[in-house]
């Protein structure tokens, strides 16, 4: 920028303010420039990155403002280095003025610059997102480190010092911080003059301030929301021998407590709580700020199903690396959320009014549960998912509170439901175990790994499976098998504590073949036509997160199976012998082969089912 003093000096973009009193001055200014330069490259890395992940528009937009100095330093730095050139026939006067034509470069880039961040401004006003408070507050305190460093680095001592401007400059990143509206720079000078990067502070903090008020009133509203629900969520994983921690969450909800030694000695099945008149359950639903709404989602409907469908798949569970992400089907969700009995009211979605945009979800369906000799109609809560943008704020409480009202309206008290991490008191616990199918495109994707000193050629060995199943007379079941099927199942469950009781309606909608989503096979005996053995199983697919050559890995979970259902099991007689006692282990044994074996081939039958 130009200056008509009562002598003549130049002035340098940003924070330098370089006078010209000879080369060794220049090439100082250069050097300072350039640390500046690298200074600012580093931390606007930091910032952009750090304002991707805290959602925070204040910290990108000073990650923009960072940008632009950085142009600026670059500009000056090379304007000085022109303007060292010597004069020549064209240019008589030398190429001082080369600063002049980046100080313009400088100012056109600013102003395109603001343009974008007011773009971005108004959008987030109209579709508000909750943004990472800490993270920006970090972020934001070390930012005013760096302008110290760089007033730093950038002033000079001479008795027409500009050194209030560089640190103007820093109090304006204080009042882009705190949110003040006083964006621009403050000149205390006995001469007038034009600064492009005023116009650059006012335009990039006049946007991180709105930013930053935009972030504060977004995270007041969601503390205000959990304040409301008076909820809190326990969720790290653990297992019942590490240590007890509080869960504040789950000590204020009807569940078997930690510690609680009675839930062990307990020879009859009880409700945690008694139940309540339904009379006296709340009607209306749990109050939400006035940006949020409840809704019934009408997935019958294919616009709302589409929603929801886009909610799991960009927000769903993910692996502790988060190198994948559960992917259901549309059709999945068809099979999943639409058994006979399932109801609309258990269908509840969370909307932003202004956008009108689903950012949380949760629902039930109704299954007859067998609890040892207790057997009783509840729902099943499933899909609990919130956007990621609200993911630590204690959304998922208000959800549970919510589907908690509307099954006790209802006239049911109880549910059930599971999760991957540690619920306090968890009914019972199992592990899933992994069979390697691709074994080549599982190792590929971080899925599993090779053992040591074992080649993947050997590996891919001896997880092959037979091209065809091996059990006589299995074929895909059919709706004439649902009766025999049904039947097959429900006695082969019989030993269990804790069960599904099937009903022919149900078993049929959740085992007949849905392409891609559930496949059922049947051994029918040729002989007799009597199904005799049953194995199914579901696909969920999954995205494979930031791998360039595959996008989807596929899973086959194993559903339900019944086997030997045409061998008769032993029977221990009344007032037996001693000798009625030994052949009636000798059966027993021998009928636990039967099954094992039975059961063990049936299941690597689904194996290679599963793989073909």
């Amino acid at each position: 920028h130009d200056h008509d003093h009562d002598h003549d000096h130049d002035h340098d973009h940003g924070h330098d303010h370089g006078h010209d009193h000879g080369p060794e001055q220049g090439l100082v200014a250069q050097k300072k420039l350039v640390v500046a330069a690298l200074l600012c490259l580093c931390f606007m890395i930091i910032e952009l990155i750090g304002g991707y992940v805290a959602g925070s528009l204040a910290i990108m937009t000073d990650a923009a403002h960072l940008m632009s100095d950085l142009a600026g330093f670059l500009l000056s730095i090379v304007a000085l280095q022109v303007g060292r050139l010597p004069a020549d026939g064209n240019m008589s006067y030398g190429y001082s003025r080369a600063e002049v034509i980046g100080a313009l470069v400088s100012v056109m880039f600013i102003w395109a610059l603001t343009i974008v961040l007011l773009v971005f401004a108004v959008h987030r006003i109209m579709e508000p997102e909750i943004v990472n408070g800490k993270l920006m507050f970090i972020l934001g305190v070390i930012g005013i480190s760096i302008n110290g460093i760089l007033a730093l680095v950038l002033g000079h001592s001479h008795s027409h010092d500009h050194g209030a401007e560089s640190h103007s400059h820093g109090l304006g990143e204080l009042a882009n911080l705190f949110g003040s509206p006083n964006n621009g720079h403050d000149h205390d000078h006995d001469h007038d003059h034009d600064h492009g990067d005023e116009g650059h502070e006012t335009g990039a903090s006049g946007s991180s301030s709105a930013g930053a008020k935009q972030a504060i009133n977004l995270e007041h509203l969601i503390e205000l929301m959990n304040a409301r629900a008076a909820l809190q969520d326990g969720g790290a994983k653990r297992s019942n021998n590490e240590p007890k921690q509080e869960y504040k969450f789950w000590s204020t909800q009807p569940v078997t407590q930690l510690g609680d030694t009675e839930v062990e000695s307990l020879t009859v099945g009880k409700p945690v709580e008694p139940d309540v008149p339904v009379d006296q359950i709340q009607k209306e639903p749990y109050a939400l700020l006035a940006q949020f709404e409840w809704e019934e989602l009408d997935l019958k409907n294919e616009a709302k199903l589409d929603e929801m469908y886009r909610l799991l798949n960009e927000n769903y569970v993910e692996d502790d690396e988060a190198h994948f992400r559960f992917d259901y089907s549309k059709d999945f969700f068809r099979w999943a959320l639409f058994p006979p009995g399932w109801r609309r009211d258990w269908h509840v979605g969370v909307r932003v009014k202004s956008s009108g945009k689903l950012v949380a979800f949760i629902s039930a369906i109704p299954v007859t549960l067998h609890i040892r000799e207790h057997s009783q109609r509840l729902p099943e809560i499933n899909f609990l998912c919130v956007h990621k943008k609200l993911r630590s704020k204690r959304l998922a409480p208000v959800l549970i509170k919510e589907i908690t009202r509307r099954v006790n309206l209802t006239g049911c008290f109880q549910a059930v439901y599971t999760a991957g991490n540690y619920l306090p008191t968890p009914v019972t616990e199992n592990r899933y175990y992994h069979r390697s199918l691709n074994t080549k495109k599982l190792v590929e994707v971080g899925f599993s790994r090779l053992p040591s000193k074992m080649p993947m050629a050997r590996m891919i060995r001896a997880n092959a499976l037979p091209e065809k199943p091996v059990t006589a007379g299995l074929r895909k079941m059919e709706a004439k098998d649902i009766a025999q099927a049904c039947a097959l199942v429900n006695k082969n469950n019989e030993d269990y504590d804790l069960k599904i009781g099937w009903a022919e309606e149900e078993f049929a909608h959740w085992h007949l073949t849905r392409d891609r989503v559930v496949y059922s096979y049947v051994v029918e005996n040729p002989d007799t036509k009597k199904i005799t053995d049953f194995v199914s199983f579901y696909i969920i697919p999954s995205t494979i997160i930031g791998n360039d050559k595959y996008k989807n890995l596929d899973a086959a979970y194993m559903w339900n199976y019944a086997v030997a259902g045409d061998v008769a099991k032993p029977v221990k007689k009344d007032n037996a012998t001693p000798e009625d006692d030994e052949k009636y282990e000798k059966q027993v044994e021998e009928y636990a082969k039967i099954v094992n074996t039975r059961r063990v081939q049936i299941i690597k039958d689904a194996l290679i089912l599963a793989n073909n």
